[in-house]
């Protein structure tokens, strides 16, 4: 079986209020191209590929089960693992904002996992900038929705994984040992 293990989604309940969102906070929007083809703009700019080129339409492939099944099957992949697109984290906002944020994408992504649950598992995001309501959307996501573990960005809000006001969410993620991936984001300078 082949299995993709590292697949960004946009739930459908989330494409509003991502742009609405993004356009507030300065993060991702979404935007028409020159074709009218919905594409993704991050922090002032077009997202794009490790190769500097635009990745172009991206909205239908990222956000439309039916279109990643097919794209699967095309390229022999029987299964994805599907979580938040990573500024989609939104850690800039602060704790309740990201936490509301957070659960519609989990709410989204455990009914796309519940929909084609032989082609898709689910990761969570949660607020990690605030521990307490990280903790219990990880256990909401987790216990409820049934999601498989949890995405987490490796700087949030400036602060690095091992900064002592995280600790807490840790802590009590080794108790539950769930999965989880932790996707590079610049911090401190470290990382041109």
């Amino acid at each position: 079986m082949n299995i993709d293990i590292h697949a960004h989604y946009i739930p459908k309940n989330c494409v509003d209020v991502l742009d609405d969102a993004g356009r507030k906070y300065d993060v991702v929007k979404i935007a028409k191209n020159d074709k009218g083809q919905d594409i993704l703009f991050q922090s002032g700019g077009l997202v794009r590929n490790d190769k500097g080129q635009s990745k172009g339409p991206v909205i239908q492939k990222i956000c439309d089960p039916e279109q990643r099944i097919k794209d699967m099957d095309a390229t022999e992949v029987d299964m994805q693992v599907i979580s938040a697109v990573p500024p989609a984290a939104y850690y800039e906002l602060d704790g309740e904002a990201c936490l509301w944020f957070s659960r519609r994408q989990n709410d989204g992504i455990a009914q796309t996992v519940k929909d084609y649950p032989e082609r898709f598992l689910g990761m969570a995001t949660v607020p990690l900038q605030a521990p307490d309501k990280a903790i219990a959307e990880l256990d909401r996501a987790v216990n409820k929705l049934g999601l498989r573990g949890v995405e987490i960005l490796s700087n949030v809000a400036g602060r690095d994984l091992d900064a002592p006001e995280l600790m807490p969410f840790f802590k009590q993620w080794k108790l539950w040992m769930c999965p989880f991936s932790s996707i590079l984001r610049r911090s401190r300078g470290l990382i041109g």
